[in-house]
Formats: C-alpha cells, structure tokens, sequence
C-alpha cells in the first residue's frame, strides 16, 4: 500500500506525462522543409535514416521530377506531410530549367495559370495528390511580386484546402497579402539551410532558426535533399533534440495562422 500522501504508480506516471508534455508545448518548434523532392533517385535515402525526421518535417515535391511519384508514395507510406513544389518564373528568365518542367510566368492569364497548377497536380499519383496540404514556389522572385498572379494561385489553394508556404525569393512577395484576401493559410521561410553544401555552414543555419524560434516561438528552415544537408542536421539534431520541437506544417492538428513578412530575407 502507498503511504499517505505519496502518489501512486499510475497518478505518478500521469504527473510525469503530463509534465513532459508541458515542457514540450514551452519548446520552440522547427518546421523543417525539403524542397525539391523527386528530382533525384536515392536523394531521400541518408533522410531516411534520420530518426523522427520523415514524419516531423514537410517534404516539397516537384511534380515533373523524374521520381516524385516514386519519392511521394513512398513518403506517403512513412506519414510524412507533403507539399507541391511549383516552379514560378524568377526575375531572371535565364536562370528557368526546362528540366523541372512548366513554370507559372508573368505573362499567364489567370485561365494559362489555373490549367499550369491543374497540370502540376495531376502529374503526381492519386494517392500522393490526395495528401499533399500545402504549395510553395520554386524560385519564383518574378511572378510572386505579381498581385494578380498571386491571386489566381491563392484562388486554387482555397479551393483545394492548402496552405502556402512563401519560399521568400524576393522581398517584394505578393504572397502575403493575396492569401489574406483569399483567407488561406499563409506561412513563409525565414532561413534558408543550403545555399552553400558545407555541413558546418547548414549547422550554423540551423542554429540560426533555433535562435529565432526561441525569439518568434516558431521558425521555418528550408533545405534541399543533398548529402550534406542529411548530414548536418543528423548531427545537429543529436545535439539539439531535446531542446526544440520538430514539426510538420500545415497539418490536421496544427493552428497555424497567416502572418506577414516580420524579417527581412536572409
């Protein structure tokens, strides 16, 4: 028998697990995404191994890529949250790769735009189409500054359901204020992980979103499925875990709301 006033086996657990779960709502949150998905065989493969990392991060497909069926499925089996992954024309026209398919340029009309967006949908699976909860721009820095554009794009996002995540390629994005109108969903990158593939450099990166998720409560972070991102944040992970909450954006649980560009791009 207890003795009185001691806790119980069962109250105690209870008290520890009620506990550990108020310690991790008081923790920053990561939202850790990965673009261009599909693009390249065995790209997933070293992420894969990454322990929590499939189920806690989002995953941006391109839907021309050579295996975005193949990476979205098997993805879709791990329980990973999915993202479309459209390219959008960047100020600079020379910069468009003709390998990732159709980009939405400037000079669509809102029907050319619609069927483009159509199209990079129906390009994947069924059953990977079914899941994916959100859209965000492959470069970009052109057509994300167009209000009308960025109108037509919201437009189909509300009526799909999806969030936007705002890959922030210029800092003069239409995003913001075109999703507001719209009344979707809107969330936007505050730094980028990769620009340069030096492991040692994506930890800085990621210390820096740490910084500004302990500073913000939260903080998005996009990487792109090199080696070298795989193994910087396996290790930064391993130092950190216990200090952040890694979450997927745009899911069912999720009260994620629109917000606007509080920082300037980095």
């Amino acid at each position: 028998m207890a003795a009185r006033g001691a806790l119980g086996p069962s109250v105690a657990l209870v008290a520890l697990l009620w506990v550990s779960g108020a310690m991790a709502e008081r923790l920053p949150v990561l939202h850790i995404v990965i673009d261009d998905v599909g693009l390249r065989r065995d790209a997933l493969l070293p992420f894969l191994e990454i322990d929590g990392m499939v189920r806690n991060s989002t995953w941006a497909i391109i839907p021309s890529g050579r295996h975005a069926g193949r990476h979205g499925k098997r993805l879709r089996a791990a329980g990973a949250t999915l993202f479309v992954h459209v390219p959008m024309e960047p100020q600079k026209r020379s910069a468009m790769t003709p390998a990732l398919g159709e980009y939405l340029e400037v000079g669509d009309s809102p029907a050319e735009l619609r069927e483009k967006l159509a199209r990079s949908f129906g390009r994947l699976p069924a059953r990977v189409r079914d899941v994916i909860r959100g859209l965000n721009n492959h470069q970009g820095s052109a057509l994300t500054e167009k209000r009308r554009a960025m109108d037509v794009v919201m437009g189909e996002l509300k009526r799909r359901g999806l969030c936007f995540l705002d890959s922030r390629t210029t800092s003069e994005t239409a995003g913001p204020i075109a999703a507001e109108a719209a009344d979707v969903v809107f969330v936007e990158r505050d730094v980028f992980l990769d620009n340069v593939r030096d492991p040692a450099l994506i930890r800085a990166q990621l210390d820096e979103a740490l910084a500004i998720a302990r500073r913000e409560g939260s903080a998005i972070a996009i990487g792109h499925p090199y080696p070298e991102t795989a193994e910087a944040i396996e290790d930064w992970l391993t130092e950190h875990r216990r200090r952040v909450v890694l979450k997927p954006l745009c899911s069912p649980d999720d009260d994620e709301k629109p917000r606007r560009p509080r920082r300037r791009l980095r």
